[in-house]
Protein backbone atom coordinates (compact mmCIF):
# COMPACT_ATOMS: atom_id res chain seq x y z
CA UNK A 1 0.00 0.00 0.00
CA UNK A 2 1.29 3.20 -0.68
CA UNK A 3 0.58 6.68 1.12
CA UNK A 4 0.27 9.33 -0.93
CA UNK A 5 0.49 12.50 1.27
CA UNK A 6 0.51 16.10 0.50
CA UNK A 7 3.77 16.49 2.45
CA UNK A 8 6.07 13.88 1.68
CA UNK A 9 6.82 11.44 -1.11
CA UNK A 10 4.89 8.22 -1.82
CA UNK A 11 5.85 6.13 1.51
CA UNK A 12 5.37 2.36 1.93
CA UNK A 13 2.62 2.04 4.41
CA UNK A 14 2.08 -1.59 5.06
CA UNK A 15 1.23 -4.86 3.45
CA UNK A 16 -1.53 -7.13 3.19
CA UNK A 17 -0.86 -10.89 3.19
CA UNK A 18 -3.59 -13.99 2.18
CA UNK A 19 -3.49 -17.15 2.94
CA UNK A 20 -5.19 -18.45 -0.35
CA UNK A 21 -5.02 -22.22 0.39
CA UNK A 22 -8.93 -22.04 1.61
CA UNK A 23 -10.12 -21.66 -1.99
CA UNK A 24 -7.93 -24.91 -3.21
CA UNK A 25 -11.04 -27.10 -1.12
CA UNK A 26 -14.29 -25.58 -1.92
CA UNK A 27 -15.87 -26.08 -4.64
CA UNK A 28 -15.98 -24.17 -8.09
CA UNK A 29 -16.60 -20.00 -8.08
CA UNK A 30 -15.96 -19.74 -4.44
CA UNK A 31 -14.26 -16.15 -3.44
CA UNK A 32 -12.86 -14.37 -0.76
CA UNK A 33 -14.00 -10.83 -0.56
CA UNK A 34 -14.13 -8.28 2.09
CA UNK A 35 -12.48 -5.26 3.85
CA UNK A 36 -9.17 -5.53 5.74
CA UNK A 37 -7.89 -2.96 7.83
CA UNK A 38 -4.48 -1.30 7.25
CA UNK A 39 -2.83 -1.28 10.31
CA UNK A 40 0.49 0.81 10.95
CA UNK A 41 2.72 -0.11 13.42
CA UNK A 42 3.38 3.52 14.75
CA UNK A 43 0.07 5.36 13.95
CA UNK A 44 -2.86 2.72 14.09
CA UNK A 45 -5.30 1.77 11.45
CA UNK A 46 -4.29 3.98 8.58
CA UNK A 47 -7.39 2.57 6.32
CA UNK A 48 -9.07 0.13 5.01
CA UNK A 49 -8.67 -1.85 2.22
CA UNK A 50 -11.44 -3.58 -0.27
CA UNK A 51 -10.23 -7.05 -1.84
CA UNK A 52 -12.38 -9.59 -4.10
CA UNK A 53 -10.62 -12.52 -5.07
CA UNK A 54 -11.83 -15.31 -6.73
CA UNK A 55 -9.92 -18.69 -8.39
CA UNK A 56 -10.83 -19.20 -11.59
CA UNK A 57 -10.11 -22.25 -13.49
CA UNK A 58 -9.32 -22.09 -17.70
CA UNK A 59 -8.01 -23.73 -20.07
CA UNK A 60 -5.25 -22.94 -22.51
CA UNK A 61 -7.14 -21.98 -25.49
CA UNK A 62 -3.82 -22.99 -28.06
CA UNK A 63 -4.01 -26.47 -26.48
CA UNK A 64 -7.98 -26.63 -26.82
CA UNK A 65 -7.55 -25.52 -30.81
CA UNK A 66 -4.73 -28.79 -31.28
CA UNK A 67 -6.09 -31.33 -29.19
CA UNK A 68 -9.89 -32.86 -30.71
CA UNK A 69 -11.43 -33.09 -27.20
CA UNK A 70 -10.49 -30.78 -24.14
CA UNK A 71 -11.80 -33.13 -21.34
CA UNK A 72 -8.39 -34.43 -21.33
CA UNK A 73 -6.89 -32.16 -18.32
CA UNK A 74 -2.70 -32.33 -16.84
CA UNK A 75 -1.77 -32.10 -13.62
CA UNK A 76 1.71 -31.84 -12.33
CA UNK A 77 0.37 -33.11 -9.18
CA UNK A 78 -0.96 -36.71 -7.93
CA UNK A 79 -3.64 -35.50 -6.43
CA UNK A 80 -5.76 -32.25 -8.05
CA UNK A 81 -7.10 -30.00 -5.88
CA UNK A 82 -11.08 -30.17 -6.13
CA UNK A 83 -10.89 -33.52 -8.01
CA UNK A 84 -11.23 -37.15 -6.58
CA UNK A 85 -9.54 -40.16 -9.02
CA UNK A 86 -12.33 -42.14 -9.75
CA UNK A 87 -9.58 -44.72 -11.83
CA UNK A 88 -6.26 -44.88 -12.28
CA UNK A 89 -5.60 -46.57 -16.56
CA UNK A 90 -1.91 -46.73 -16.23
CA UNK A 91 1.00 -45.09 -17.03
CA UNK A 92 1.22 -42.91 -20.80
CA UNK A 93 4.45 -41.30 -22.37
CA UNK A 94 4.60 -40.16 -25.92
CA UNK A 95 7.05 -38.47 -28.16
CA UNK A 96 7.90 -35.43 -30.51
CA UNK A 97 11.33 -35.34 -32.65
CA UNK A 98 11.84 -32.49 -34.64
CA UNK A 99 14.67 -30.90 -36.47
CA UNK A 100 16.66 -27.79 -34.36
CA UNK A 101 17.14 -25.08 -36.62
CA UNK A 102 19.74 -22.22 -37.04
CA UNK A 103 17.81 -19.67 -35.59
CA UNK A 104 16.97 -19.29 -31.95
CA UNK A 105 13.80 -17.95 -33.07
CA UNK A 106 12.61 -20.77 -35.17
CA UNK A 107 13.41 -23.41 -32.49
CA UNK A 108 11.45 -21.81 -29.87
CA UNK A 109 8.53 -22.01 -32.25
CA UNK A 110 9.16 -25.70 -33.02
CA UNK A 111 9.51 -26.51 -29.29
CA UNK A 112 6.32 -25.12 -29.05
CA UNK A 113 4.51 -26.90 -31.54
CA UNK A 114 5.92 -29.62 -30.58
CA UNK A 115 4.84 -29.76 -27.07
CA UNK A 116 0.82 -28.73 -28.50
CA UNK A 117 1.14 -32.02 -30.71
CA UNK A 118 2.93 -34.04 -27.94
CA UNK A 119 -0.24 -32.94 -25.40
CA UNK A 120 -2.51 -33.92 -28.51
CA UNK A 121 -0.95 -37.43 -28.86
CA UNK A 122 -1.52 -37.95 -25.15
CA UNK A 123 -4.93 -36.66 -25.52
CA UNK A 124 -5.86 -39.18 -27.71
CA UNK A 125 -3.81 -42.01 -25.61
CA UNK A 126 -5.96 -41.40 -22.52
CA UNK A 127 -9.04 -41.29 -24.25
CA UNK A 128 -8.54 -44.42 -25.52
CA UNK A 129 -8.16 -46.03 -22.59
CA UNK A 130 -11.56 -44.07 -21.17
CA UNK A 131 -9.50 -41.54 -19.20
CA UNK A 132 -10.14 -37.58 -19.02
CA UNK A 133 -6.74 -36.72 -17.02
CA UNK A 134 -2.72 -36.96 -16.85
CA UNK A 135 -1.56 -36.56 -13.05
CA UNK A 136 1.62 -36.39 -12.02
CA UNK A 137 2.62 -35.34 -15.59
CA UNK A 138 6.24 -34.45 -16.40
CA UNK A 139 7.39 -33.23 -19.61
CA UNK A 140 11.24 -33.09 -20.56
CA UNK A 141 13.08 -31.53 -23.82
CA UNK A 142 16.36 -33.43 -24.80
CA UNK A 143 18.89 -31.45 -27.30
CA UNK A 144 20.08 -35.05 -28.73
CA UNK A 145 23.32 -33.12 -29.94
CA UNK A 146 24.89 -31.75 -33.66
CA UNK A 147 25.51 -35.05 -34.75
CA UNK A 148 21.55 -35.47 -34.85
CA UNK A 149 20.29 -31.91 -35.05
CA UNK A 150 17.19 -33.11 -33.40
CA UNK A 151 15.09 -31.97 -30.59
CA UNK A 152 13.25 -34.49 -28.84
CA UNK A 153 10.17 -33.39 -26.18
CA UNK A 154 8.79 -35.94 -23.92
CA UNK A 155 5.47 -36.70 -21.52
CA UNK A 156 5.00 -39.01 -19.37
CA UNK A 157 2.09 -39.70 -16.43
CA UNK A 158 -0.89 -41.38 -15.18
CA UNK A 159 -3.49 -41.85 -16.99
CA UNK A 160 -6.83 -41.39 -14.60
CA UNK A 161 -10.71 -40.89 -14.93
CA UNK A 162 -11.65 -37.92 -12.25
CA UNK A 163 -14.72 -36.29 -11.64
CA UNK A 164 -15.37 -32.79 -9.11
CA UNK A 165 -15.57 -33.44 -5.65
CA UNK A 166 -19.12 -33.86 -4.99
CA UNK A 167 -20.22 -35.02 -8.17
CA UNK A 168 -19.05 -38.31 -7.84
CA UNK A 169 -22.45 -39.67 -6.10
Amino acid sequence: MIDEDVFSSDDLIGKVTIDLSSLLSRERDQKIDGWLPIYDVDKGIRGEIQIEIRLVFVRDENIAKHIQSTLVSFFSTISPPIYNVRLVLGFVEELVDFKRSEKEEENMVMIHKGCLRLRKKLGKSVLKRGGNAIIAYRQVLDDEGNKSKKFVVRGFGTAVFILIKGDDD
